[in-house]
This record gives C-alpha cells, sequence and structure tokens, in this order.
C-alpha cells in the first residue's frame, strides 16, 4: 500500500464513530458527517496509494488530491463536531 497501510485504521474509526453516534441519537446530521468523511478519506488514501502508479500517466501527479482530500475531512470532522447537539 506503499506507506498508506497505517492510515486504514483511521478510515475504519470514522465509520466506527459515525456508527456509535447514529445509535446513540446523538445526531443523525453528525453522524452523516463522519460517514462522509470517512469515504473522502478512504478515497484520499486510495489515490496516495496509486499516486506513484498513476504519476506515469497523469504529467501532474495526483499527490496534491490527497491534501486537498485530507482538508475536506478535516472540514467535515469539524462541522460534525459544530452539528451535534450539545450534552445537557
Amino acid at each position: 500500500m506503499r506507506g498508506s497501510g497505517g492510515y486504514a485504521s483511521f478510515v475504519l474509526a470514522l465509520f466506527a464513530v459515525a456508527l456509535a453516534v447514529r445509535m446513540r441519537g446523538e445526531g443523525d446530521a453528525a453522524a452523516r458527517l463522519l460517514g462522509l468523511a470517512g469515504f473522502v478519506f478512504a478515497l484520499s488514501l486510495s489515490l496516495r496509494t496509486l499516486d506513484l502508479i498513476l504519476c506515469q500517466s497523469v504529467p501532474f501527479g495526483t499527490h496534491w488530491l490527497w491534501h486537498l482530500l485530507n482538508a475536506m475531512v478535516l472540514y467535515l470532522l469539524l462541522r460534525a463536531v459544530i452539528e451535534r447537539p450539545l450534552a445537557n
């Protein structure tokens, strides 16, 4: 996986937390955002893994997509925190 294997657990963790938030009824919007962050991170990780292979056919490479999609993951996580209702 070209050094990306260590990140796979984070993808699983995002899905697990999304499921936990959903099951506990702590905010459907937050759970959806966490799940979406998991999908975006999985895509980001896939592009990072394929970067060296794709660089042969894509002159400007795909590594920049790794950074752009990771920024999107951070945005989604921050939105999830904002959307989640406060505990009493």
